[in-house]
């Protein structure tokens, strides 16, 4: 990922000019994208985390059970969509499956929350790393021009080990 920087090679033309700024423009919105998207996926391992320590304390994980439910109409009323009872738990499943803040705030530089939740239905660890690394290669390999969207990735359906 290019970072906005300014550069000296502004050309003299109107119509190089033009895909120059055009140039600017994709990789301003990419750039913004990727910080969103690293952004949500610490958010959402935040989340998870502060409710997996949450339950797990004094062995309540009856209460584990109960809170989410709780949660999940407190933060849907507060937030709106986006915080069921199935993606809080996968967002505690996520920071569950990886509890080390190093690890994660360095995966989600190279995926997004999209990749982490297809990554969570991978049972065994080894599959999970091989497509974590398949996804985050992908993203990084340049494509040439993406959608103003961000970047988006779709895994092939996991393989058995």
């Amino acid at each position: 990922m290019s970072e906005l920087v300014p550069r000296d090679d502004v050309p003299r033309d109107e119509a190089a000019l033009l895909d120059y700024v055009v140039g600017i423009v994709e990789d301003g919105r990419r750039v913004a994208a990727v910080r969103v998207n690293t952004t949500l996926t610490m958010t959402y391992w935040l989340v998870g985390r502060a409710i997996s320590i949450n339950s797990l304390r004094d062995g309540r994980a009856d209460y584990g059970r109960q809170i989410l439910g709780t949660l999940s109409q407190e933060l849907s009323a507060r937030f709106g969509a986006g915080f069921d009872q199935s993606n809080l738990s996968r967002m505690v499943q996520f920071a569950r499956l990886f509890p080390d803040h190093e690890t994660v705030a360095d995966l989600a530089t190279r995926i997004s929350w999209s990749h982490v939740y297809t990554l969570l239905a991978i049972k065994s660890d080894d599959a999970r790393a091989f497509y974590r690394d398949e996804a985050a290669a992908l993203l990084l390999r340049p494509h040439g021009p993406r959608p103003s969207s961000g970047p988006e990735l779709r895994l092939p359906p996991p393989r058995r080990l």
